[in-house]
């Protein structure tokens, strides 16, 4: 794995991480805010997914399809709009 590819996957993670683990904790579910943060998180995936070539979209489908299996609503709902099996 190059370097880039690697870096890019590590900010991927972090990004999600503060999205999916932290935003949560901060704001209600019910709040605008909380609504903002799961539609921007959705979209990162997207963008996310779609700007990797092959090797690092493969990557980023199992550390999504990781977090879908770990209960994330987000990710499970990404992964069904993608339709992948998460089981």
């Amino acid at each position: 794995m190059s370097g880039l590819t690697f870096l890019f996957a590590f900010l991927l993670v972090i990004s999600i991480f503060t999205r999916y683990f932290i935003l949560p904790k901060i704001f209600s579910k019910d709040s605008k805010e909380f609504k903002k943060y799961v539609e921007e998180a959705y979209n990162d995936l997207d963008k996310y997914y779609n700007s990797g070539n092959e090797r690092s979209k493969e990557m980023i489908k199992n550390s999504i399809i990781g977090m879908a299996k770990e209960g994330n609503d987000i990710a499970k709902k990404f992964c069904e709009d993608k339709g992948w099996d998460i089981k």
